[in-house]
């Protein structure tokens, strides 16, 4: 049977960075038009995803190491529940059941941390996960219910604290070759995602960006000296590339000014090409041994560095339409094996969550150039 960790990865991607949104603004500015198709796409999304949560979350239970694996769903989760409710206080009601478990997650790695039957980085994620839910919870709850909702600002130093050790401990580990590069990625981005939440300003976003390239930097650089010593493939020095074109242009957009050499376009090239690289070098058939590969974050990385070329409508949905068609070839694949009894329900669900998030996209695409004037 094969592994199902390498299948669920960073859903971050689904949010921009750079603009700092965050899921109840998704929710807030989403467009909701009337159409029986995108209800029962989001019905099936939220459905995959309530599969793929109480799988991890019974891992957990289980005492098995699912802490990625929890923090990524518990965040999907709210997405599809969000995108399925249409007022606040429903949303805020299963904030708090979520923000329940997230205490409970978080009690039980502290509690294996200090049995020394855990490790740093998994109890940096769990915090940083719970201090994430309360946010969520303090920011749709009724105000005359929000009490507390002036400690956002301390829960957002929290998730600060819990990010950069985790950053510190997932570096130190990559350094010795015990970690994965999508986890060092994960992290940064978890920093720099926190550090724009305490400085929403976008005049005072410089520093952060500035930070996290010189992470991707140092990430490039280790992935570079372990692929020319031929301990990585192509692969993973496709992926290093992309990483540091892409924390290249988020600082160069956040600095502003003009663009002479037009280095932007000739980043976004890079970053599309090294995105493209991986996903085919991921799933080439020659990849038979060990875990999975993530094929979901690698179809959104090629499909948002193909957006990011250029902001012409037509290539904006023909990128998404083969975004979408990757993902439907991946569930197929999935359910074919689910069929044959080669994986379990959780990874088939994986495969279908990710199918109905790229159809909901694409149609949102679709119905907003309806809209928009010629």
């Amino acid at each position: 049977m094969r592994s199902t960790r390498r299948m669920i990865v960073a859903a971050c991607l689904c949010f921009t960075l750079v603009s700092g949104t965050s899921l109840l603004v998704c929710w807030a500015a989403e467009d909701r038009p009337d159409d029986q198709e995108l209800a029962s796409l989001r019905k099936k999304k939220w459905g995959a995803a309530a599969i793929c949560w109480d799988a991890v979350w019974k891992d957990h239970l289980a005492g098995r190491r699912v802490e990625i694996e929890v923090t990524i769903w518990s965040k999907r989760l709210m997405e599809a529940k969000g995108e399925l409710t249409s007022t606040q206080a429903e949303r805020a009601a299963f904030a708090k059941t979520l923000v329940a478990r997230m205490v409970e997650f978080e009690k039980s790695h502290q509690a294996r941390y200090d049995a020394r039957n855990g490790d740093r980085r998994g109890l940096a994620l769990a915090q940083y996960a719970r201090a994430e839910a309360e946010i969520w919870l303090m920011q749709l709850a009724p105000r005359e219910e929000a009490d507390e909702k002036d400690d956002v600002p301390s829960l957002r130093r929290k998730k600060l604290v819990a990010a950069s050790a985790g950053w510190s401990e997932s570096w130190k580990t990559y350094a010795a070759g015990r970690e994965s590069g999508d986890q060092v990625y994960d992290w940064s981005r978890r920093l720099l995602e926190v550090d724009q939440e305490i400085a929403p300003d976008p005049s005072k976003r410089v520093p952060a960006m500035t930070s996290h390239l010189d992470r991707m930097i140092d990430f490039e650089k280790e992935t570079q000296t372990r692929f020319d010593a031929k301990r990585l493939g192509i692969a993973e020095m496709s992926f290093a590339q992309f990483a540091r074109c892409e924390a290249e242009i988020w600082l160069k957009l956040a600095k502003g000014g003009k663009d002479p050499k037009n280095e932007l376009a000739a980043l976004r090239k890079k970053k599309r090409e090294a995105a493209e690289t991986q996903w085919k070098e991921a799933t080439a058939p020659a990849w038979c041994r060990g875990p999975e590969p993530p094929v979901h974050e690698l179809s959104i990385r090629w499909l948002r560095a193909e957006q990011d070329l250029s902001p012409d409508p037509s290539q904006q949905l023909a990128a998404l339409k083969s975004h979408l068609e990757r993902m439907t070839e991946d569930e197929k694949l999935q359910q074919a094996r689910f069929d044959n009894g080669r994986i379990f329900i959780q990874t088939l669900a994986a495969a279908q969550f990710a199918r109905c998030e790229a159809a909901i996209w694409l149609k949102q695409a679709e119905a907003k150039q309806k809209h928009e004037p010629k």
